[in-house]
């Protein structure tokens, strides 16, 4: 029974095919694919179906990516725009906020050291 649109498996692959194929490949192919040991057919296919994939994968998001190593354009033609000079009031700003983590740092050092001197005592 055939349904509509369906092709007859006979019709879809001629029987002259297998011996079509032979003749398709190449003269300097055919010899070689018929006396290759199947090591060889397994290492040129695995080489073309799983290292090659990965290998070309790489390369184009080498490609993609290189242009975010290179320097912008913007910065090779004018050069870095020079900053203003800071006033005295951020500069005074600055040198406070220095002086408070140095207070902070050096009041932890000390209540760690503390610290260790209360456990040494109750050690001894």
């Amino acid at each position: 029974m055939q349904s509509c649109g369906a092709i007859e498996r006979s019709a879809a692959l001629p029987q002259a095919l297998p011996q079509a194929l032979p003749q398709a490949l190449p003269q300097a192919l055919a010899p070689a694919a018929a006396k290759a040991p199947p090591f060889v057919l397994r290492l040129v296919s695995k080489l073309v179906l799983e290292v090659l994939p990965a290998s070309l994968a790489s390369m184009i998001g080498a490609m993609l990516l290189a242009h975010y190593h290179f320097t912008p354009p913007a910065l090779l033609a004018g050069g870095v725009p020079a900053a203003a000079p800071a006033s005295p009031e951020m500069i005074r700003l600055v040198r406070d906020e220095h002086d408070l983590i140095r207070d902070f740092l050096v009041a932890q050092q000390a209540a760690q050291q503390s610290r260790y001197a209360a456990a040494d005592a109750q050690s001894a």
